[in-house]
């Protein structure tokens, strides 16, 4: 991603970097937090995990060890599955995006070790090769309230018919890319819009210089953090981990109850008909960030309340706010609690769901 990031380094002098080599600003969060508030933000998430699959038996491979309904998946349409391990647990949340007659699951971030290795655990007999094609891609997503009216300003009216799930081939200043669009929890709308790492000089010039009436910017870690919160967006590493499983991050839409056995199957399925779910991925506000995550705060009785995964500044009325992992007691109780960190009662923290 060297490329990329000098491309950023030679445009944007104001970048600061997060621990891991991301942007977690790229002028000032106040500037980038407007533009995904009333215009349009750019998030790089090239460094997701892709992988290439070929091979006759790739929808059969994946409707057996993967949540989703995928085998009857046609040319340029994609699909959100998830990959379970045998206790239910979450692996890693992809789109999986087919061509004319190729394969694409596109991951997490910095997860394609760990994709690449439960990929290859299953395949036996199967006619499945994969490819790790992470770094091969420039992926953005384009989000905000006016993130349609510019693609359609940029890509025309192709951006009208990305209804069911399809993938559109456009032409961006001679150079092609696809563009695909998502949805939150929230219901908020995500455009994804991928070109080859080749063309990520050129694409990005031409969408950052033709802004035209729209409040655009690239926005970094930080803002993008802060856009998850709203829309309840679970992330790879955060939300995401083989500590939650789809039913405690929300992500049930994305697995079939019909289609059969999968791996972790048994478990997600008892979870849902007992009602064994202890705990779900929700929104609050907190009195202080000072402090490092994930962090599990405790109740006066000690039990563990919530499990704080992701936490965001909201300029407009000063408060901090965040996603988590609230028990059932606490989401029942749905009041201001007090909580303490490890049970330490110099650090008290002041928490309240929102949603």
């Amino acid at each position: 991603m060297s490329q990329i990031y000098s491309y950023f380094k030679n445009r944007f002098t104001d970048l600061v970097f997060a621990n891991d080599g991301t942007i977690k600003i790229y002028s000032s969060y106040q500037i980038e937090n407007e533009a995904i508030k009333y215009g349009v933000g750019i998030y790089n998430r090239s460094e997701s995990a892709v992988l290439k699959l070929s091979g006759k038996d790739v929808l059969d491979f994946l409707q057996r060890i993967s949540t989703n309904n995928v085998i009857n998946l046609e040319p340029y349409h994609y699909i959100s599955t998830l990959f379970t391990n045998e206790k239910g647990r979450l692996i890693d949340r992809t789109a999986l995006i087919k061509l004319e007659d190729e394969y694409f699951l596109v991951g997490s971030k910095f997860n394609d070790s760990m994709l690449t290795r439960w990929i290859d655990k299953y395949i036996i007999t199967e006619d499945v090769k994969f490819e790790n094609f992470t770094n091969r891609f420039l992926i953005l997503d384009i989000i905000g309230p006016q993130a349609e009216s510019y693609l359609t300003l940029i890509c025309g009216k192709e951006v009208d018919g990305l209804d069911n799930n399809r993938l559109h081939k456009v032409t961006i200043d001679f150079s092609t890319a696809y563009l695909l669009k998502k949805k939150a929890h929230s219901g908020e709308i995500i455009y994804w819009l991928i070109t080859e790492i080749e063309n990520s000089e050129k694409l990005l010039d031409y969408l950052l210089n033709h802004k035209s009436v729209f409040d655009l910017e690239m926005i970094g870690e930080d803002v993008f953090d802060r856009y998850r919160v709203i829309n309840k967006v679970p992330k790879g590493g955060r939300e995401i981990s083989d500590k939650y499983n789809p039913h405690e991050a929300n992500l049930s839409k994305e697995i079939s109850f019909t289609k059969g056995c999968y791996i972790g199957q048994e478990v997600i399925a008892r979870l849902e008909t007992y009602d064994k779910v202890q705990k779900h991925l929700k929104k609050f506000v907190i009195n202080s960030n000072n402090i490092n995550l994930p962090a599990e705060l405790l109740n006066a009785d000690k039990e563990v309340a919530c499990t704080i995964t992701t936490l965001s500044k909201n300029l407009e009325q000063n408060k901090f706010e965040g996603l988590g992992y609230f028990g059932k007691s606490a989401i029942e109780k749905n009041s201001e609690m007090e909580l303490t960190l490890n049970g330490n009662l110099d650090q008290k923290f002041i928490v309240r769901l929102l949603d």
